[in-house]
This record gives structure tokens, sequence and C-alpha cells, in this order.
């Protein structure tokens, strides 16, 4: 087990075994001495604890023992912190959500590394938390770059921005992050991040649905056409972006444009799905 946290010292698990999982662990680990680190893969959790690096991610940064706890339980993972950081792939995160227990994000900030939406939700993370689990909005952040998870490993000087609404928050989860190499920008202008979000949004979102129309094609769905619309939200600005967004398909030839969620057939809505999933994870 990790070394105990004192009463100061907030307590932290991180969800994901991937680079930026591994490098979000680096930085905690070495910050506060103690983290929690839940991960998918039993075997690659296993060899961490032999031999104290990831053997799939960033495998050159190693990890004192004493300073991780591994897990593949992500109940006993999370049980009595105060911070949970994920950072999986989002494709996956709603099936390591349903696996928490009911209540086991109370009470915690709720952190999200993660880029993309959930396939099947048409939610981004912080959506999905607020409004399917109930995490209150004041309680989630969002960390984001510009820096790359190999740029910590080697610690090189690097960059991150925490955002949240209440200063108090991004405040307290920049300071499980920053270092001698890691500056961590703060912001709690939701509507910066609204419009930044929706910017990426429709800049990305051609490419994607072109991506996921092809992938259609080769799941037998022959003249199928995916399309994403934008509706704007007019003063309804906040930090989830200043539109939403609504998936469209058309499964034949000469049939119109329908919403993902009315597809009858589950054959279909199985294929669309795992199109969305391939695409958003290339």
């Amino acid at each position: 087990m990790g070394v105990q946290s004192d009463t100061n010292t907030p307590r932290v698990a991180v969800i994901g075994g991937g680079s930026f999982g591994t490098a979000i662990v680096k930085m905690v680990s070495e910050n506060l001495g103690s983290c929690h680190w839940w991960m998918h893969n039993e075997e690659s959790a296993l060899h961490i604890k032999r031999y104290h690096h990831n053997p799939r991610y960033l495998s050159s940064v190693g990890f004192d023992p004493k300073s991780i706890s591994i897990f593949t339980d992500v109940n006993a993972a999370i049980a009595a912190v105060d911070m949970v950081i994920f950072a999986v792939p989002s494709a996956f995160v709603k099936e390591v959500i349903q696996g928490i227990q009911p209540g086991g994000l109370e009470d915690k900030i709720i952190c999200s590394t993660i880029k993309g939406i959930i396939p099947d939700e048409n939610m981004i993370v912080g959506e999905y938390l607020r409004e399917v689990i109930g995490v209150p909005e004041n309680k989630i952040a969002v960390i984001t770059g510009p820096c790359h998870a190999e740029e910590i490993a080697l610690e090189r000087l690097s960059f991150l921005t925490v955002a949240a609404i209440e200063n108090e928050v991004a405040e307290a989860v920049a300071g499980v992050l920053r270092n001698h190499y890691v500056r961590c920008t703060l912001s709690t202008d939701i509507y910066a991040i609204a419009k930044e979000l929706s910017a990426k949004r429709q800049g990305g979102m051609e490419e994607f649905s072109q991506s996921i129309s092809n992938l259609m094609q080769e799941l037998g769905m022959k003249g199928s056409v995916f399309h994403i619309r934008f509706d704007e939200q007019g003063n309804g600005v906040h930090s989830k972006g200043n539109e939403s967004i609504e998936f469209l398909v058309q499964t034949n030839l000469g049939q119109d444009m329908r919403p993902l969620r009315k597809i009858a057939s589950g054959g279909e809505l199985s294929r669309v799905s795992l199109a969305i999933a391939v695409s958003t994870n290339s």
C-alpha cells in the first residue's frame, strides 16, 4: 500500500493505465508521496507491482513502490480518496463509471483528462458526469494540454490548463500536478471554455463524420451516411459548449437523415456505435 496522507494532503485516485494516466500518476505520486492507481489490465497491474513501471506505456518511468497503490477494483481504488482523476479513452469511460457503486463519487472532486465524447450517449465526459451520474458541476474539473504525456515522462517543461467553475477546485487539482517541470494555468471562465470547446468541435466534425461514414460502409451498411448537427443555444452558453449536438444517420440510400437515438434496428445501432467507438479512438 502507498504512504498514508496527512490530514492536509489530498488523497488522489487515478483511473486509467494509458500514457496520460501514467503521466498523471507520476506527477501525483511524486508530489504527494501517495497515489491510488486503477487499471483494467490485470497483467499490467501485476507487472507494475513487481517491477515498478508500466510495461505498455511510458515504460521508462519508474515508480517508488511506497508511493503507489495498484488496483484492478475501481471501487477499492476510489474508496477514501478526495479526488478522482479519469484518464481512460472516452469510448470506455461509461463502462468504468457504471462499475462504480452508487454514491462512490459523492463528496469528491472529479477530474477528467478525457478528449472526445461518450459514443452512445452523445455527451462529453463532464456533461455525462453531471447529467447522468449526478456529480455537482462545482465538483468537476477538466485537465487539458497543450503538453503531451511523453514530455512529462522526460520531465521537460510542460504546461497544463485546469478548468473548473470554482477557483478553489481548480487550485486543488493544480496543486497535485504542478512541480518543477509542470506549470498549471487555472481557468474559471466558463464562457471562454465554451467558445474554445465549440470551435474545436466544429473544426473537426466534418472529418470525424466522414470517418464514421466510411467505417459504417465497411461494416456492411451500404449507402449509409453519418452527420453531426449543431444547434446553437443562444444565451445558454455553459462549460459544456455553446451548442447542443445530435448524431444523425442515413442507414439506406435515399432515406432521410434520422437521429441515431431513433434508429429502430438494434443491429444497425450496434454497428454505428462500433464505428463511432473505433473512430473516436483512432
